[in-house]
């Protein structure tokens, strides 16, 4: 199920990295990510990354779309 906003409202949504469990495999460190708006979407959002890039594998998630950025960050 997908969200769908009207011209000029915005969507916000969280990108959830590794489990801290432990239970992801085929670790790397990401230097660029790309975040893309559904499944065979032309267009990504590109969040910048720290320097040294960040940790992923394969339990890195994103979170349902929400109404504002606190919502996001929180579920």
């Amino acid at each position: 199920m997908g969200a769908t906003l009207r011209g000029g409202e915005s969507g916000y949504a969280s990108v959830l990295l590794p489990a801290a469990d432990g239970s992801g495999s085929n670790g790397c460190t990401a230097e660029s990510l790309a975040v893309c708006f559904g499944q065979g979407a032309s267009t990504a959002a590109h969040p910048s990354l720290p320097a040294k890039g960040v940790y992923s594998d394969s339990s890195i998630r994103v979170s349902y779309g929400q109404p504002t950025m606190d919502d996001a960050l929180n579920w």
